[in-house]
Parts: C-alpha cells; structure tokens; sequence
C-alpha cells in the first residue's frame, strides 16, 4: 500500500488550482492511512473512494479550506474520523461503506464521527449509509439547516432507532432501510419521490401515514429475506391509502402483510413486488 499523504503530496501539492482531485485505485494503487486536503482555491470535486472489489485503506480525512469545492467522495474507504470545514459550497458528500478488516474473512464498520463544521446550508445530496452512527450523530450531521437537502441515504445503520426529516421540505429521495427505526415523519416531506423503509422495526395499523405523498414513484416498504430480520416492519390494512399516488411505478411489500384487493385503485402499470 503506499501512504496516502505522500501519494497525493506528489500529485497535487505544486497544483493548488486544480478543480478536480481524483485519488483512486484505478489510477493509483491501493492507499492507506490519513490524508489532508487543504487550501485549494479552485477545487470542486474530490475523490478518494474506493471500489466493492478493492477498499480503500483512508483512516481519516480531513477537507479543509476549500472554497469551491461541491462534490466530496471518500466511501468504501476504512475512516473513523472525517472532518470538513470552511468548504462552504459542498452540495454533495459520499462517506458511506467505511469498514476494515480484522481477520481473513471478518470486517468490521469503522466510522464514528463526522464532523462537517458550518456547511450545512447547500448540502443537497448526503450518503452515510453502511456505517455505525447512531442517532446522535445523524442529528447532529443533519442539522435543521440544510433547506435545500433533496437526497438522504443512511441505510444499515444499526443503532440508527430515530430519524428527523422534518424541516426538509424539498426532500425526494429518502433511503433509510435496514436501521432500528420504529416510527417515521413525513408529514413535511410532501415532495418525497422515492422512500426505502424496509427492514425496520416501524408498526403502523394502516398506511394512512403515507397518503400525502401524491408524488411517490418507488415505495419500499417490506422485509428483505436476505438480510437480516432482527428488525421487522408491520404493516396492515390495505392499499387504499395510497390511491393519491398516481405516479407510483414501484411498490415492494415482500414479507408484510397488506392486503392488496385494492390494487384497482393504483396506477395501471404499477409493479408490485409481494415476493
């Protein structure tokens, strides 16, 4: 592996105009350890993640100073600390999937803090999903400051019991399957496109809870038979409450039991899966 400061240090340091820094295994090898990343006054986008079949070795990263940047990548990598400030423009941040490996065939999730300063208010796009957080964390990396959030992804979190999503009002995709979650708020989220709860603990007698969302097109709800079900969803009553859906063109309610005699009442080309 080499190290992955001295690595970039040989590429991008006599370069601090670049808009684009891309670090990956494609194109470098396999990098390991902490890297910081700072003072670039025209930087935009970063990258420095690695892929499913080659991890990336990162165990902290630090952004700091860099204005323009919008778009930050480091997921599938080994971090345990990611700390980003005065990057005032970032839209988009991917650190999701951190894990390392402690025996031949065992990993285990690595990230447990991220500290993302005062950036809050352009993020648009956030994927955490496949970590350790728990709940304090997410709240405190969501903030109520990020009005223009329209993506959220933070699946397989498994101490994750408790997500607020109130306050983002302009909100279209909302990935949150295979946490601890027991209940769920949308009633702010009208403008919500695509939702993945499958794999939860949430209980709800009727899907009521959902009917506002005229603009669904995917609506995951189910138990996933492949992973694992220490969590279950529990829905009842039938498919009626979401009639108002008019675009919906995916529907998966796999190991719940809903009764779909109402299928009539949702859009023709609807696929269903039940199983």
């Amino acid at each position: 592996m080499a190290n992955a400061q001295d690595r970039f240090n040989e590429r991008y340091d006599d370069d601090k105009d670049t808009y684009e820094i891309i670090l990956d295994h494609n194109q470098n090898g396999i990098f390991k350890g902490e890297l910081i990343i700072e003072n670039f006054t025209e930087l935009q986008y970063v990258k420095v993640a690695g892929e499913p079949s080659c991890r990336g070795g990162l165990t902290k990263l630090i952004v700091r100073n860099c204005e323009e940047l919008t778009r930050l990548d480091c997921s599938i990598n080994s971090i345990d600390k990611l700390i980003v400030t005065d990057c005032s423009k970032l839209e988009e941040l991917d650190v999701s999937s951190q894990y390392r490996m402690v025996s031949n065939d065992l990993e285990v999730k690595t990230l447990s803090e991220i500290n993302i300063g005062e950036i809050g208010h352009k993020l648009k796009k956030i994927n955490v999903s496949d970590n350790k957080l728990r709940n304090a964390d997410l709240l405190d990396l969501l903030g109520s400051d990020n009005p223009d959030l329209i993506e959220i992804k933070c699946s397989s979190n498994s101490s994750l019991s408790h997500i607020n999503v109130k306050g983002f009002r302009k909100l279209k995709k909302l990935y949150c399957g295979g946490n601890q979650l027991s209940k769920l708020d949308l009633t702010e989220n009208s403008e919500l496109e695509e939702l993945y709860i499958e794999n939860n603990g949430i209980c709800e007698d009727d899907l009521t809870f959902l009917s506002h969302l005229t603009k669904m097109k995917v609506l995951s709800l189910g138990n996933i038979r492949s992973t694992n079900l220490s969590f279950f969803n529990n829905f009842g009553g039938s498919l009626e409450p979401l009639k108002r859906m008019r675009r919906l063109e995916r529907l998966i309610i796999i190991g719940i039991n809903i009764d779909d005699s109402d299928r009539h009442l949702l859009p023709r080309n609807l696929k269903i899966i039940k199983e």
